[in-house]
């Protein structure tokens, strides 16, 4: 009887511990990586609607642009990497294209 009852406790303990783990991982921010879009492409940069998400450590935004114009979205990008990436040029990220 001890061995069935000491068996239950470590089972409860196991799915408490299952439990947490699956919580906080769904529960994390999911961060926009390199080339994605980090605001809206059909709204203005700078304006509230156009957030989508925060760029992931060591990422900055950039306008997917090469000159200020309506309709440029705003991607996470590695600028200063030294390599010029697809969606960067010379006027989003001078130091690498």
């Amino acid at each position: 009887m001890k061995k069935g009852v000491i068996i239950g406790i470590i089972i409860i303990i196991l799915l408490i511990v299952i439990g947490i783990y699956f919580y906080t991982n769904q529960t994390k921010e999911i961060c926009v990586q390199a080339g994605e879009y980090a605001g809206n492409p059909s709204i203005k940069p700078g304006s509230p609607d156009s957030y989508v998400g925060e760029c992931c450590e060591g990422l900055s935004r950039i306008s997917e642009c090469s000159e200020e114009e309506l309709g440029c979205g705003e991607i996470c990008s590695d600028c200063g990497n030294g390599i010029c990436e697809e969606w960067e040029n010379d006027y989003n990220c001078p130091d690498d294209c």
